[in-house]
């Protein structure tokens, strides 16, 4: 039996997470300098190595080539060594960059366990290493690196969970869907299942780990074999955007919603044309792009690393339809904030690293 007092509670929590939600779909505005002034006048022929996880993917491709203009501002030059989702040729970028004298590496994705070692190399070679997206932006920088730079996973697991609350008015059950090994798949997992039991006692999830090797071949059968046991789920909620191609055969013949995060173009349009994904939690790739630029540039001049805070959105059916769904402008801000928000980045980072704004 439900007691009054219970359901008073239970109504408050699903009001909270739902207050919490709404605030997440709000556009960013302004640009907060992430630290003091430096002078990058000098970097002009010095060269930054990107290694991302898998080049295949489009969220690397708008980093990369956004950290190319942001780069090219102090004349500083841009490699891209693609890790192809595996560690033997992420082991080899490491160390063609170390080889290469990079001024800074950028591993974008890889973590401690498949670089650690050759982050050790470079430390020892003088080339600072940046962390990328494996972390929180304020977690402790893994040995052998020299900073981190990484959009908010607990963040965006939180939203995740208050998202589900929200839609679901407190009555879910989630499958979560990820890849445990990136760190950043656990740190969203481990937020959005928390979340969800802060505001849902009644609530319920089951957590599926996919390595990225196995996504083309194992997350489809896994998913189905999970939506047989447990017929109850009602939501599934995927770390990251480029699984939802593998989950969605799963799904034939069966309503329901996906959340997810990357805010990848080809899940936005299935946003927008109402299809399974009903929130997909973005953050900002233009403004990462940045972030890495002047993280590099603080490293490179001798300057202490920063904590780089990149902005998020939650993106619904209905904040979707204003924006124009196309690779240019999901590597703009034009998604996250007003049409000021571009320029107000850019210039506020030149004004920071001494060259104009």
């Amino acid at each position: 039996m439900t007691t009054a007092g219970s359901s008073s509670s239970a109504n408050s929590a699903v009001d909270a997470a739902t207050a919490a939600f709404k605030q997440a779909q709000q556009q960013v505005s302004g640009f907060t300098a992430p630290g003091p002034k430096i002078d990058a006048t000098g970097l002009a022929g010095k060269t930054v190595w990107y290694i991302p996880l898998d080049y295949s993917d489009s969220f690397f491709h708008i980093v990369g080539g956004q950290l190319k203009i942001a780069l090219a501002t102090a004349n500083v030059k841009l490699n891209v060594c693609d890790g192809k989702g595996n560690p033997t040729d992420i082991t080899r970028c490491m160390l063609q960059a170390i080889g290469a004298h990079a001024g800074v590496i950028i591993a974008d994705g890889p973590g401690p366990s498949i670089i650690g070692s050759q982050m050790k190399q470079a430390k020892a070679a003088g080339i600072p290493v940046i962390e990328g997206d494996i972390l929180d932006p304020d977690s402790p920088v893994p040995d052998g690196a020299a900073a981190v730079v990484a959009n908010a996973a607990s963040d965006e697991g939180k939203v995740f969970g208050n998202a589900v609350v929200s839609l679901s008015n407190g009555k879910a059950n989630i499958l979560g869907v990820s890849t445990l090994e990136v760190q950043q798949g656990k740190l969203m997992l481990d937020a959005a299942v928390n979340a969800l039991k802060a505001n849902c006692s009644t609530c319920t999830s089951t957590v599926i780990n996919v390595p990225i090797a196995q996504w083309s071949t194992q997350l489809q059968a896994d998913v189905r074999s999970q939506l047989a046991a447990h017929p109850d789920i009602n939501y599934i909620v995927v770390a990251f955007d480029s699984m939802t191609p593998f989950i969605l055969p799963a799904l034939a013949g069966k309503d329901i919603p996906i959340i997810t995060q990357n805010a990848n173009l080809p899940e936005m349009k299935d946003l927008a044309s109402g299809n399974h994904v009903v929130v997909d939690v973005g953050s900002d790739m233009g403004w990462q792009a940045w972030a890495y630029a002047d993280q590099a540039f603080r490293l490179m001049t001798g300057n202490d690393p920063v904590v780089e805070n990149i902005p998020l959105r939650a993106f619904t059916p209905d904040n979707v339809k204003s924006l124009t769904l196309t690779l240019t402008a999901a590597a703009s801000q034009d998604w996250y904030g007003a049409e000021s928000l571009n320029q107000e980045m850019e210039s506020g980072f030149k004004s920071l690293w001494g060259l104009g704004g």
